[in-house]
């Protein structure tokens, strides 16, 4: 295996994201040390969710909370710089339009001042926020827009799915990076429109093998990065 650095596509302010796996697949461990990452690049992080995730997860957050407005609050607080994790009500979806909204209109205002305000926003499960086949709900609208227009505005939107099929298109095409997990062989053919003809080797070698996750990074090429989940923190952002 080459001995490589995390792709700085994932890590880098302006880029989109996908994080896509199983249950159980690894996704939250890697969402874990992502915000870390983030947080030591002193970039904001909202971390999204409409689940409940078990109490050590929330470990890695400094604020934790189910109110939008404290979120938001937390997040433009200029004391300091916060990870925030903001569990929303099951199929709330049209939360993330203000939510989003707010965000952008934040990040327009720092560009006038010319102050860099880089956000990160995970939206985790996001086949609880998006009904599935509605691209136009709530949720779909806000995902798209940003998907289309953040990276002008320092921020960055990473969506998180057990299913590329519970992906919103607009979404699906405005990554620039995509974290495989151990996923089902019924996503193949998404994948296949994805990432490419050889998804399936990969995926028999990601069942095969003990590391966790693989990466496509489509910057000018698809790229193919085996990486040890439990050797995370010997990896740096190049």
């Amino acid at each position: 295996m080459k001995e490589i650095d995390i792709p700085s596509a994932v890590l880098d302010y302006d880029k989109h994201a996908l994080f896509i796996g199983m249950t159980g697949s690894g996704k939250s461990v890697f969402a874990q040390w992502f915000v870390q990452q983030k947080v030591k690049a002193k970039h904001r992080v909202l971390y999204i969710s409409a689940k409940l995730e078990p109490p050590d997860f929330y470990n890695k957050f400094s604020v934790i909370t189910e109110s939008p407005k404290e979120a938001l609050k937390a997040l433009v607080s200029k004391d300091e710089i916060h990870s925030i994790s903001l569990r929303l009500p099951y199929m709330s979806g049209e939360y993330l339009l203000g939510i989003f909204d707010h965000i952008e209109r934040l990040a327009m205002k720092a560009i006038a001042k010319e102050e860099f305000y880089p956000i990160s926003v995970i939206v985790d499960e996001i086949s609880l926020l998006v009904r599935h086949k509605m691209e136009s709900s709530p949720a779909t609208m806000a995902l798209g827009r940003a998907a289309a227009i953040w990276r002008g505005y320092n921020l960055q939107i990473v969506a998180m799915s057990q299913r590329t099929s519970h992906i919103p298109q607009t979404i699906l095409t405005q990554a620039n990076s995509v974290i495989l997990f151990k996923f089902k062989q019924s996503d193949l053919d998404s994948l296949k429109k994805l990432i490419g003809k050889d998804v399936e080797k990969h995926l028999k070698w990601l069942h095969e093998n003990e590391f966790h996750f693989i990466e496509f990074e489509s910057e000018n090429e698809k790229l193919f990065y085996p990486i040890n989940m439990e050797d995370l923190d010997d990896y740096s952002e190049r």
